[in-house]
């Protein structure tokens, strides 16, 4: 197997799309974008530079992980019993994997609505929205 090697060229030329990308982000809420929809990419990095420099990003992570974990967990226990029954006994498979099967196909974000119409637009939602993108990947 061939390997590259990282010459000042190639750099150049695979950083061309990111700095185009990062150069649109900048400009397009300055011109053509309203920026309550896109903010400038300079605006974000000032956000994010006050969000470590007060330690408010701390929180914001634990949140975060807090409720990833969450998710993951139901997933898990509810997933793998569900999974051994559906593998040790046939006629549990033939009843619940159509509907697995059907469910499985259908995007998490797709599903965003509905989870906030059926369980509020609070934690519970956003948990249900990773137990579900967790458990349905995994068939």
């Amino acid at each position: 197997m061939k390997t590259r090697q990282r010459t000042p060229r190639r750099v150049v030329k695979r950083s061309v799309a990111l700095l185009a990308f990062l150069a649109l982000w900048e400009i397009l809420p300055r011109t053509v974008v309203q920026p309550g929809y896109l903010p400038p990419f300079s605006t974000v990095v000032e956000a994010v530079w006050d969000l470590f420099a007060t330690g408010e990003i701390w929180l914001h992570l634990e949140i975060s992980l807090a409720r990833s974990l969450e998710g993951f967990l139901l997933a898990v226990l509810i997933g793998v019993p569900a999974g051994l029954l559906i593998g040790w006994f046939h006629e549990v498979e033939d009843y619940l994997d159509p509907l697995v099967q059907t469910l499985r196909q259908t995007p998490v974000l797709a599903l965003f609505p509905v989870f906030i119409l059926f369980f509020g637009i609070g934690e519970t939602s956003k948990v249900v929205m990773i137990f579900w993108a967790r458990s349905g990947r995994s068939c």
